[in-house]
């Protein structure tokens, strides 16, 4: 059974990864087809096509889900039922509603929307009419960074959009007697907020309770993420044990001093805990991790009250297959295969040991083990990994385990009965949390804490992941050391060589707003820094990671073209995570704390061949700020880019005719996003580029890039390419030729 499960989850992994190889993947489809025909094990290769065909036929069935072209943009009148637990701030409340009806025909099943002023509080449960305006799904795409598209596909959320003011909403009611997961959830989170809502930990304590995040703040998150610990405040099969082991404990005790009981008491203990802990995981609102540790529990379970042996990797394996037979697309999913790799480690390296060792020693080995193989994924995934966490978890493990979630659910039952008991058990909790985010810091401050490792192919991950079971293997095994050897060269990848004379241009996409990355042989320039919003901003959500990916630690240059938020909003999150060695910009007064250098006219510095001038401004001066912009220009005998930042029609007026020649470019950054208040034909003809980019978002308000811009673009010949349609656009000026490449264009999906 362990070897067909495999083949079966590998099967859904080449369709969903295989992609992008799509004549290699027919070859390998065909050969597995002939081994399976010729083969006395044929029902393996059968097993491995059996994924392919079941996450083939899941997606047609849910490609009939997406939001149609024509829809989007337009006022939508719908009918729906608030799903999951709203996210509500000062400007806004975010929530998912799973579409009753809809007058303009089929709509996904669930879509995401943002009520700006809504009239009421939003809840769970609530059935509204509405008139809403959707798009569908769409995130920036670009190397290292988050990719919220799958994320949205892996949710089943099919369209995102916002309610519109007109016509007014209509509330339509809430029914009292819907015992759903989410109202549940929503009953407690009600609970909590009355109870402890202005406590600094409450957004921890919904975590913990119910599964919601989304209150938890960033530091608190970077803390847990620095240290390894992230797994301890979402719930997982580490908080499902332990309520499972206590309602196991409780029950089988108290039943054991029954007389006349006619069934086994491990039996009934066995099915309190399933129901316990099914309601657990209902709070939770039964995530992959949750799924997990349920099946595996439920599988556990049964085999007491059927009196069966199980093997711990049947188990684990079992509750694989069910997850995966639910919703294949949890395969894209980073959280499963940590989660199901955690739990594979420990009993990979505390199962079938020879040598039994004690409490203390086992507790070390186990988080030691648990940071050195899930390295590989976690390199692969968000491009670092906590040093610390096994001295972290060490720490912090035993004081979630048996003081902080224990007391954190006899608070939350006290005070169903009682407020102010309830209270009291709460502040006993908080001292815990006292204690564990006080140790957590001193550890997260240390310089050594996380340690960031660049982009490595598939095949150093799997070469990581078997040099990781390799070194686990029991002491005595001849061989070990190789997994040190084959461990290696995920934690030393060398950086794509750029020759003397050569670099490379990367327009990032970050919605409406700007930010390039000029990368030569040895130096980096940072153009611009992307926008800035309530809920976080460009340079940590797409910057950041970006030069994590391509192992940049070191930023030569950050330039700020000019002080408006779509281009400024970065710029601390960049400082914060890099080195930088200057900041340079057309308005010092924005950022005085980093006392900046003044960009002007006639600057010029030369690295490993390549010349960067800045032609704009000079000591002229022009009432708009966008027309002051930084103008810069790198070259070198591998070609031309002229970034413009948002300057607008009179300074490509005055700049045309005072450095015409200069302005010759083969790539031309489009000026002010692609506003027809800037790229002007006679600027267009001065600096004839053979490609534009455009650095516009996705159906932005502005309705940018103009049609009239690229009708221009268009008449001059010039090939235009949208960040907002092909994702990050990189250029590679390379000895006597060019070469642009779309991200969008190496992530091609199945789904």
């Amino acid at each position: 059974m362990v070897i067909r499960i495999i083949l079966f989850v590998l099967g859904i992994v080449f369709y969903l990864k295989g992609c992008g190889y799509t004549s290699l993947g027919g070859w390998l489809v065909c050969a597995v087809i002939v081994f399976g025909l010729f083969c006395r094990k044929r029902q393996y290769a059968f097993f491995f096509l059996g994924g392919v065909v079941w996450v083939m036929a899941w997606g047609v069935w849910q490609g009939g889900r997406e939001l149609s072209t024509q829809l989007e943009g337009r006022d939508i009148n719908i009918v729906g039922v608030v799903c999951g637990l709203p996210k509500s701030d000062q400007r806004r409340t975010k929530f998912d509603l799973s579409v009753i009806h809809s007058e303009s025909g089929p709509l996904p099943e669930k879509i995401r929307l943002n009520w700006y002023g809504p009239p009421k509080v939003i809840r769970a449960g609530q059935q509204w009419q509405l008139t809403v305006r959707l798009k569908k799904p769409h995130g920036y795409a670009n190397p290292g960074g988050f990719d919220y598209e799958q994320w949205l596909f892996t949710q089943g959320i099919g369209a995102t959009g916002y309610v519109r003011p007109k016509p007014t909403a209509l509330f339509i009611g809430t029914s009292g007697y819907n015992f759903s997961s989410a109202d549940l959830r929503q009953y407690f989170h009600t609970l909590l907020t009355k109870q402890i809502g202005h406590s600094p930990y409450y957004g921890i304590y919904e975590a913990l309770v119910i599964g919601y995040k989304a209150n938890v703040t960033q530091e608190q998150w970077q803390l847990f993420k620095n240290t390894g610990t992230i797994h301890l405040m979402v719930i997982s099969g580490l908080h499902i044990g332990l309520i499972a082991s206590i309602a196991y404990f409780i029950t089988l005790k108290g039943l054991t001093f029954s007389k006349g009981l006619q069934v086994s008491p491990p039996q009934v203990a066995a099915l309190v805990t399933i129901a316990v802990s099914l309601l657990y995981a209902a709070l939770a609102g039964f995530t992959v991790p949750t799924q997990r540790a349920l099946i595996m529990l439920v599988v556990m379970m049964l085999s007491i009250i059927w009196q069966r042996h199980s093997r711990p990797i049947a188990v684990l394996l079992l509750a694989l297959l069910v997850v995966v037979l639910v919703n294949p697309y949890t395969i894209l999913s980073p959280g499963l295969w940590l989660s199901f790799l955690a739990v594979g480690l420990i009993q990979y390296v505390v199962t079938a040991r020879l040598k039994p060792t004690g409490y203390l020693l086992s507790a070390v080995k186990v988080h030691a083990i648990l940071m050195i193989g899930l390295m590989p994924l976690l390199i692969a995934f968000f491009q670092q990994f906590s040093v610390l966490s096994p001295v972290a978890n060490f720490f912090a493990v035993p004081l979630v385990t048996f003081w902080i979630v224990p007391l954190l659910l006899l608070a939350v039952i006290t005070s169903l009965f009682s407020d102010s008991l309830g209270v009291f058990v709460f502040k006993i909790v908080e001292l815990g949390f006292d204690v564990l985010l006080g140790g957590l810091s001193v550890l997260a401050h240390l310089d050594f804490s996380v340690a960031s490792v660049a982009n490595s192919n598939p095949i150093t991950w799997l070469l990581a992941i078997l040099g990781a079971i390799i070194l686990m293997m029991p002491r005595g095994l001849q061989g070990r050391w190789l997994g040190v050897v084959l461990l290696a060269p995920i934690l030393f990848v060398a950086s794509e060589k750029t020759e003397r004379g050569e670099y490379k241009l990367t327009l990032l996409d970050v919605g409406q707003g700007l930010s390039a990355v000029v990368q030569t042989a040895n130096h980096v320039l940072i153009y611009d820094a992307g926008a800035r919003f309530s809920s976080g901003d460009m340079g940590k959500r797409v910057i950041v990671p970006f030069l994590r990916f391509n192992n940049i630690k070191t930023i030569d240059v950050l330039m700020v073209s000019h002080s408006d938020n779509d281009h400024i909003g970065g710029v601390q999150s960049i400082i914060k995570a890099m080195d930088v060695n200057e900041v340079i910009t057309s308005e010092p007064q924005a950022l005085p704390l980093l006392k900046p250098s003044l960009c002007q006219q006639g600057q010029q510095w030369q690295w490993d061949g390549v010349t960067f001038s800045i032609l704009s401004p000079d000591d002229k001066r022009f009432r708009a700020q966008n027309d002051n912009s930084c103008v810069l220009k790198v070259s070198s005998s591998s070609g031309t880019v002229l970034l413009p930042g948002d300057i607008e029609l009179p300074r490509e007026v005055f700049l045309t005719n005072r450095l015409k020649a200069e302005l010759k470019a083969d790539v031309l950054i489009a000026p002010h996003h692609g506003s027809n208040t800037s790229s002007s034909e006679t600027f267009l003809a001065a600096v004839s580029p053979r490609w534009v980019l455009i650095p516009a978002g996705y159906r932005n308000r502005f309705n940018l890039p103009r049609s009239e811009v690229l009708e221009r673009y268009k008449h001059y010949r010039i090939e235009a390419f949208n960040v907002s349609d092909t994702g990050a656009l990189t250029v590679n000026f390379q000895t006597n030729r060019l070469r642009l490449s779309a991200y969008r264009e190496h992530k091609n999906r199945c789904y």
